[in-house]
């Protein structure tokens, strides 16, 4: 076991993640795979996520990787809506969604969605998209009136929509012109595949998060999948005993990682600077956090099942960011936990110019104290 310090954690941790440094253009998809899926429940904040971990990306990229069926966005770790490869979608929903699915029962009892409501309401969707192919959110909604007498007000249709991508029946499709999102029936989309048994899929998701998010530990695993924890100790003995993880020491924990890593000598110079969005995978992917935020701006970060846009500074959040578009201005506000010196504010300007690419905005930076 070899004893490390905290900021060789966290550049162990960016190398995971492909954030110091960071992945060729081309390598969308893998890099989409290693992570285990970018969190997209907001569009932009899924670009800017991919953003800061390859260089050089187009959001026609993400498109046509979208298009081209070869990216997929769904439901998966959490009950959150994931950017992933198409492959890893067919064999990680089946292992996740059912843990989701059950925490959610009574949500769905309270909204009137019993057993029978529900397969008869994910049997109507799937007629619906066998007719069409395609439909929007609203167009769905809009079928379940009047299919399966499911009322539009409330939260009702979107917790059968929500059942449907975690029971593996739909998905996300390319965008409508209109910028609406639609849904695909999952086989028609990106085909079928028969599910891994659950032992192998479980054992394959561990390996996936600790080449990502490695070094980590057991708990951070369940906290950022949602599965259950004693499945997830069952599962983590085989990989141990399989896999021979790398075990490292940091103060008090022992976590893991995959391969032979060589671990860095300490930050670098100049800094590692990112600007990562709100819900980015990094921010989110660990029970134990305070090597990700330190524990005393936490609640700058962290709001309940939310998170804000993070300036991180060789892998530790140094301060907060927002943006707001104004004509042809993209306006960045930072706002730093301590003030930052000449050469980090320098890092951050530059990040940001990066940032109003993506937009095709023209940066504008202030900086708050």
């Amino acid at each position: 076991m070899t004893g490390i310090l905290p900021e060789q954690l966290r550049m162990l941790r960016l190398q995971a993640q492909h954030l110091h440094p960071r992945a060729a253009r081309g390598d969308l998809v893998a890099v989409a795979g290693r992570l285990c899926g970018i969190n997209a429940q907001q569009g932009p904040a899924m670009m800017l996520s991919l953003r800061a971990r390859i260089r050089g990306l187009e959001p026609g990229d993400v498109r046509e990787a979208i298009n081209q069926r070869t990216l997929v966005r769904g439901w998966a770790m959490r009950g959150t809506l994931h950017l992933l490869p198409s492959r890893d979608l067919l064999w990680i929903v089946p292992l996740v969604g059912p843990a989701v699915l059950a925490r959610n029962e009574r949500r769905r009892g309270e909204l009137g969605l019993t057993g029978q409501k529900v397969r008869e309401g994910l049997a109507v969707i799937g007629i619906l998209l066998t007719a069409s192919g395609s439909l929007t959110r609203r167009e769905l909604v809009d079928g379940l009136v009047r299919g399966a007498g499911i009322t539009k007000e409330g939260q009702a249709a979107y917790h059968l929509l929500f059942a449907a991508g975690l029971s593996g029946l739909v998905c996300r499709g390319p965008d409508a012109p209109s910028g609406e999102e639609t849904f695909r029936l999952t086989s028609d989309w990106i085909g079928r595949q028969e599910p891994l048994p659950r032992e192998e899929a479980l054992e394959a998701l561990i390996r996936r998060y600790l080449a990502g998010y490695g070094p980590a530990g057991s708990e951070d695993f369940v906290s950022w999948s949602g599965l259950p924890p004693g499945d997830v100790r069952e599962g983590w003995r085989r990989v141990q005993e399989r896999e021979g993880l790398a075990e490292v020491r940091v103060g008090d924990r022992i976590l893991w990682m995959t391969g032979t890593r060589q671990v860095p000598e300490g930050e670098p110079s100049p800094p590692a600077v990112s600007l990562l969005p709100a819900f980015d995978t990094l921010v989110l992917g660990y029970h134990h956090r305070e090597h990700v935020v330190p524990a005393r701006y936490r609640d700058r970060v962290y709001h309940g099942g939310q998170t804000v846009p993070v300036v991180l500074v060789n892998g530790a959040a140094a301060g907060t960011w927002r943006y707001d578009r104004r004509g042809k201005t993209l306006d960045l506000s930072v706002s730093p936990f301590e003030r930052f010196d000449r050469v980090t504010r320098e890092l951050i300007l530059e990040d940001a110019e990066d940032v109003g690419r993506i937009f095709g905005l023209r940066p504008a930076v202030s900086f708050r104290t």
